[in-house]
Formats: structure tokens, sequence, C-alpha cells
């Protein structure tokens, strides 16, 4: 038998109980009770919320072409410093990357918390992903 079970339990033992207990030892008891069913049933159960969130995603065009030419530790140090630098604009404008795939990254606006201007905010992480991309582009040319 689980908790909240033996609370139902021991509520409905001292309504059985109430001719015998009076009414105010009885209302007493099953309000603490029923605070502790509550509290149990919320902490057991967290509460759902469903919103629209805004996606984002980012893959790097190319990175196959940088890796033939080079050392992997090389690659790595580039796609490594390539990814943080792509994902900054992210945090900037309010979302937050939730996965880091190979040349590439997924980034969520709305969650946890929702916005009305989360798509938009998305939007202006992109452009500024494009041009950060093009910063990263053009200084592994000077390389």
């Amino acid at each position: 038998m689980d908790e909240g079970q033996q609370l139902e339990e021991a509520i409905n033992a001292l309504e059985a109980q109430r001719d015998i207990l009076g009414d105010a030892v009885v209302e007493a008891s099953i309000a603490a009770l029923q605070k502790q069913l509550a509290d149990l049933t919320s902490r057991q159960s967290p509460k759902q919320q469903r919103k629209l969130v805004t996606l984002l995603f980012a893959d790097m065009v190319g990175s196959t072409k940088i890796g033939q030419h080079l050392d992997p530790e090389e690659v790595l140090e580039i796609m490594d410093n390539a990814m943080k630098r792509l994902a900054a604009p992210v945090d900037k404008h309010g979302g937050h990357v939730t996965r880091f795939m190979g040349d590439g990254f997924k980034a969520v606006f709305g969650s946890p918390q929702a916005h009305e201007n989360d798509p938009e905010m998305a939007v202006h992480a992109g452009l500024d992903i494009l041009e950060a991309a093009q910063d990263h582009a053009k200084a592994l040319e000077e390389r």
C-alpha cells in the first residue's frame, strides 16, 4: 500500500469515528491529512504544460570537405570553435541549444518559458548565425 492510499484510509477511518471524536477533532485531523495528500500528489505528478515552441536547426555545409585536408585534431578544433561561435546568437536572443549533432545543432525558443516573440527571436538568431558563419568562413580562409 502506497503513502497516498494510507492517507485516504486514515481519512476514511476518521470519518467513521466522527460520532465518538466529535466534528472539531475530525475536521482538524482530516484537514491535515488532506494537505499531506495534496502535497504528495503534487510531488508525484509534475504539472504538464502545453505550449508552442520554435525550433531552429543549424548545419554546417561543407564540413566534410574541410576535414579531408586536415589532421583530426585540427578538424576537431575548427568544428568546436565553429559550434561555439554559431550557437552564441541563440543565447543572445533568448533560446537555448538542446543538442549538438556532429556539424550542427538544434535550439529551442519558448521553453521553459514562452514569450510572444519567440519565433521572431529565432529568426534574429538565425540571421546572426548566418553572419557568424560568414565571419568564421573568412577566418578559415585566412588561415
